[in-house]
């Protein structure tokens, strides 16, 4: 029986002990699971925000690159103008200066 009685009063005592520690722990735990939710909110705000960037920046890259591409284009036209425009101009020296070479034959003629 003294066996028994040391069991229930060694339940008593543990038990007063632990129960409040274990609450503690407990408190603790919900806090931490508040805090990491918290956090998990956070992180996924942040998420948020950096795609709201990335996708801005992507559109300024393409508006960019669209801008780009048209001065690009532009510039090859006027080079393409410009060396016809050259031609021409190289065609017409020539023709002139047969036109007057001709003109000096007929001048001696």
């Amino acid at each position: 029986m003294k066996v028994e009685q040391i069991m229930e009063v060694a339940k008593k005592v543990l038990l007063s002990e632990i129960i409040p520690r274990l609450d503690r722990i407990e408190g603790r735990l919900d806090e931490m699971s508040c805090r990491i939710s918290d956090l998990n909110n956070r992180v996924g705000d942040l998420e948020n925000r950096f795609d709201l960037l990335q996708n801005g920046v992507n559109q300024r890259i393409d508006s960019l690159q669209k801008d780009i591409n048209q001065r690009i284009d532009k510039l090859n036209e006027r080079f393409d103008n410009f060396g016809k425009e050259v031609v021409v101009r190289s065609e017409l020296n020539r023709l002139d200066n047969e036109i007057t070479k001709i003109k000096e034959k007929l001048a001696l003629v």
